[in-house]
């Protein structure tokens, strides 16, 4: 595309993978949020913001937790599929434990599960792990031009 002085040129969308390393700070969660929604929305996919947002939290909420330093979480992709990655210094797998009304715990990989399209888990070459997760748009039935369907045909069967 050729644009005259007097165009805007729109930036495009951003397909490099980039990443965060968390320190020790207290508000590394929500400096890391925000990264991650910040990131999301340059890659167009703000309308899946959310549920990266929602995924990474709980990805990092594991590493966090069940992890070992140094952690960090990085971002890759596009509109159609963005993927997240968190890795940590720890080469144990997560569990997904046995589910239970009284736990406080432990719905975290449940919902990863959920929200994404893919996720898994890789051994990281300095010994730790990447626990990524793949999220992509899911199409909307309220997207769909209801005005040829019949409705009282469609309530009486």
């Amino acid at each position: 595309m050729v644009y005259d002085t007097g165009d805007r040129c729109p930036s495009p969308p951003v397909t490099e993978r980039s990443e965060l390393v968390l320190d020790a700070n207290p508000a590394a969660a929500r400096i890391a949020r925000a990264f991650v929604e910040r990131e999301t929305i340059a890659r167009g996919a703000a309308n899946i913001v959310d549920d990266v947002a929602l995924v990474a939290a709980e990805l990092l909420a594991n590493s966090v937790q069940h992890g070992a330093p140094p952690v960090s979480v990085a971002i890759s992709g596009d509109s159609d599929l963005i993927k997240i990655e968190v890795r940590d210094g720890n080469p144990r797998p997560p569990v997904r434990p046995a589910v239970s009304a009284t736990n406080m715990t432990g719905r975290g990989l449940a919902l990863i599960a959920a929200l994404s399209a893919r996720w898994g888990v890789e051994r990281d070459e300095s010994g730790g792990k990447v626990v990524w997760a793949e999220v992509s748009p899911v199409h909307d039935p309220l997207d769909n031009d209801l005005s040829a369907i019949d409705i009282d045909k469609l309530l009486v069967a």
